[in-house]
């Protein structure tokens, strides 16, 4: 591949990562985990609506009892969740027969940032680069880098166990409705890194 198609192609990956970013966060600073469920039904097939319908509003009050519960985790682990709490939402994608086929919840980045103790003066082992409110480009300070999860700023994981403690009945919901459903739980947890 010639150096001019690598440069489109990564200008392309940008732009298209970009689309999907501004997609789940609508302007805001929030980040997306997400199950995705395969294997449900392929497109064009025979859905029976009633049971896919059955189907959708049972994974929709289980995304309602996680973010309760998610919402609670936070307001008990940590001190300054005023903003992360109302912050925590579910999102479901459906295909083209009806079913959902996504779980996924959004949160503010600070709700990250409690998950593995870092913040101001806190940072991580690479540090990251980023545009704050005004467009100007700002990036982790040198001195802060490394001391992610030490001294006043512990690690307090309140998302990973919620998630993990009801994972199982997901799966029920799931094969319940067809036992050809796989979850593909990769990006749900907070990466511990």
């Amino acid at each position: 591949m010639g150096a001019w198609k690598q440069l489109l192609q990564q200008q392309m990956d940008e732009k298209r990562y970009r689309s999907t970013v501004s997609r789940y966060t609508a302007g805001k600073l929030s980040l997306p985990y997400q199950i995705t469920m395969t294997g449900a039904t392929e497109d064009g097939a025979f859905v029976d609506r009633a049971s896919a319908e059955q189907y959708n509003a049972k994974v929709r009050a289980w995304g309602k009892t996680v973010t309760r519960d998610l919402r609670s985790s936070a307001r008990g682990m940590l001190t300054k969740s005023s903003l992360l709490v109302p912050s925590i939402k579910p999102r479901f994608s459906r295909n083209k027969s009806g079913e959902i086929v996504i779980v996924g919840f959004s949160l503010r980045r600070e709700g990250v940032y409690a998950h593995h103790g870092a913040g101001r003066g806190y940072g991580g082992e690479k540090g990251s680069k980023w545009t704050d409110r005004y467009g100007r480009t700002r990036e982790t300070d040198p001195a802060s880098l490394g001391k992610m999860g030490s001294g006043s700023r512990r690690a307090r994981p309140w998302f990973n166990p919620v998630l993990a403690w009801h994972i199982e009945e997901l799966a029920d919901i799931a094969a319940e409705y067809s036992s050809k459903i796989v979850l593909d739980t990769t990006r749900i947890f907070i990466n511990d890194k």
